[in-house]
């Protein structure tokens, strides 16, 4: 990925344009100084994962990383998963119980460094196009961006690979209406929640939470798992829906609220923000796949949420699209979080994560 990308060249082609014409008033420098700003940030936020792209020292970043994870709760976490939770048929496993061959780091390492190249790429060319059909690539960026980070602290055996999406869009042509519904049998999105939920991101959507009971009887935490049954998380093997302008309720307050009513043993501010962040995360993950759908499947319909002929919901749509820069900020933060604290040589606490 160059530096001199799509992004780039629009800040400098919006600079001659400063250069060229006469600003007549404040507001209209405010305007161009912004807009500026708001390019340089998207183009730092994207090139803290350029150093990903490049195959030969993404292995060594993933080895680091995965070697911090097999020496936490990691491992026991996902295995209590397996045994407990029903979902056998679709965990990951770590890198070193998988024994993965340096030709499988390899090959891996080119897989993984495409999919965040082709996240950027789809990102950029989606800020080209009209909101008709910008919600389609749009969707495509965000699944290769958390399909990079899945692939780089998980590993899921071939023959359980499954390939769709995890959600559905259930149609209906009033916009108040519309439903998204789980795939009984896993897919991406559910990927993705339960990596989050193993590396302590628990979210609204998880089907289970991890919780610590005292470890009175050992030198550390005992872990175990907390169902989180509400009408928005995972189920196993059942295609649980809800209407998706319940989403929109999800608001920074409603997640303090909810999550002040879960009964978990251990409380701690840490676990709140990161249920919080991953919850409207996972929230505009969602949304964007709703956006999509409608965008490719029933355009008419989506023009009339997109012109606000029938509804005021284009806004959160468009504010998950606009958005994308945390997702990857999140997955940025995380992979330098765990490379960071394998460095710093941390063992066998919660907080190790």
């Amino acid at each position: 990925m160059t530096h001199l990308n799509n992004t780039e060249k629009e800040m400098k082609e919006l600079g001659n344009k400063i250069q060229k014409i006469e600003l007549g008033n404040a507001e209209t420098r405010d305007y161009f100084d912004k807009k500026i700003d708001s390019i340089k940030d998207s183009i730092i936020i994207w090139n803290q994962l350029e150093e990903y792209t490049i195959p030969y020292i993404y292995i060594r970043k993933i080895k680091d990383i995965n070697l911090f994870l097999d020496s936490t709760d990691y491992p026991d976490i996902i295995n209590m998963y397996r045994k407990n939770s029903g979902w056998t048929h679709d965990l990951p496993y770590t890198f070193n119980s998988y024994s993965l061959k340096d030709k499988d780091l390899k090959k891996m390492s080119i897989e993984n460094s495409t999919f965040i190249k082709n996240a950027k790429i789809f990102s950029d060319i989606s800020k080209t196009l009209y909101w008709d059909s910008r919600p389609i690539l749009s969707y495509y960026s965000v699944s290769q961006l958390f399909s990079f980070f899945i692939s780089s602290i998980a590993i899921f055996p071939e023959n359980t690979k499954i390939y769709h999406h995890g959600l559905r869009l259930e149609k209906n042509n009033v916009p108040d209406n519309l439903k998204i519904k789980y795939h009984g049998y896993g897919g991406s999105f559910h990927r993705i929640v339960k990596t989050f939920s193993f590396i302590f991101n628990g979210s609204i959507f998880s089907d289970y939470l991890i919780d610590f009971i005292d470890g009175s009887t050992k030198s550390r935490e005992q872990v175990e798992l907390y169902p989180n049954n509400n009408v928005f998380s995972i189920d196993k093997e059942k295609e649980r829906s809800f209407m998706i302008k319940d989403l929109f309720d999800l608001s920074q307050s409603k997640l303090e609220d909810h999550y002040e009513e879960i009964k978990l043993k251990w409380i701690h501010t840490e676990m709140k923000s990161r249920y919080i962040n991953s919850s409207k995360l996972l929230k505009n993950y969602i949304l964007i796949f709703a956006a999509c759908s409608l965008a490719r499947y029933y355009p008419s319909l989506w023009k009339t949420i997109y012109e606000g002929e029938s509804s005021d919901h284009f806004l959160h749509y468009k504010n998950a699209i606009e958005n994308i820069e945390e997702m990857v900020s999140f997955i940025s933060d995380e992979l330098k979080r765990f490379e960071q604290k394998r460095k710093n040589g941390f063992r066998h606490s919660l907080w190790s994560y």
